[in-house]
């Protein structure tokens, strides 16, 4: 192995590292709502979330379900319109949310959760193997 290719192979193994350690840590973002005219924390979702919300068929409660699980305390809300009886699942609480709102808080958590991305893979030309 050339000392050019040793150099290129540990930098990859640097920001590899530093990749996988990032990816542990919990992120958050601040999101104003207008319907709500508040603002909501979000956070990325855990790999078995992703795994748990992308299975899901139906495309509505694929979107619900990762905006209750994104939404920071949005479990705690559910749990007190429960105990008053304005829902009777968990899951309801997004529907204070109007739709577009849930669409577009639904996309930012998927992109803090590295599921989605403005950012491309793109083929490189000319490499030398």
């Amino acid at each position: 192995m050339d000392n050019q290719t040793k150099k290129t192979l540990e930098q990859l193994t640097q920001k590899a590292t530093q990749r996988l350690r990032d990816k542990k840590k919990v992120k958050f973002k601040t999101l104003f709502v207008p319907s709500l005219d508040e603002e909501i924390k979000i956070r990325n979702l855990t790999k078995e979330e992703i795994t748990e919300v992308l299975n899901i068929e139906d495309e509505i409660m694929s979107d619900v379900m990762t905006a209750y699980y994104g939404v920071v305390d949005l479990k705690d809300v559910a749990k007190a319109l429960k105990e008053q009886g304005e829902i009777t699942e968990y899951t309801e609480v997004t529907n204070i949310f109007n739709m577009q709102e849930r669409n577009q808080i639904v996309r930012k958590i998927l992109e803090l959760s590295d599921v989605t991305s403005e950012k491309k893979v793109e083929v490189v030309e000319n490499l030398k193997n």
